[in-house]
């Protein structure tokens, strides 16, 4: 379920050497990581940001992002505020997956 996603999430942001922490702003910094219904997910230290697609900005899976939180629902949502990164390959992706449909 949602605590094997988490795990799995953290291991690969570990093994890439990007693994999310709070900016001076205070804001949380890390890799994100989108699903097919356009929402993502940027994986800190207390647990997963839920991101909602309309929050997403122009961020790709994989980018290294800079997020505003707040208290949700279910848990922590934010909103992206800023790609600080973009992951070259995230480019690619979302092309092929736009020719696709």
């Amino acid at each position: 379920g949602d605590e094997v996603g988490f795990r799995m999430i953290c291991r690969t942001h570990a093994r890439h050497g990007t693994t999310p922490h709070t900016d001076e702003d205070g804001r949380t910094v890390g890799r994100i990581t989108v699903h097919h219904g356009g929402y993502g997910f940027v994986a800190n230290t207390e647990g997963t940001v839920f991101v909602p697609a309309k929050y997403r900005g122009t961020s790709l899976d994989g980018d290294q992002v800079a997020v505003d939180t707040w208290p949700g629902v279910r848990g922590t949502e934010g909103q992206v505020i800023e790609v600080i990164k973009r992951e070259p390959k995230a480019v690619k992706r979302a092309l092929k997956s736009h020719m696709a449909s």
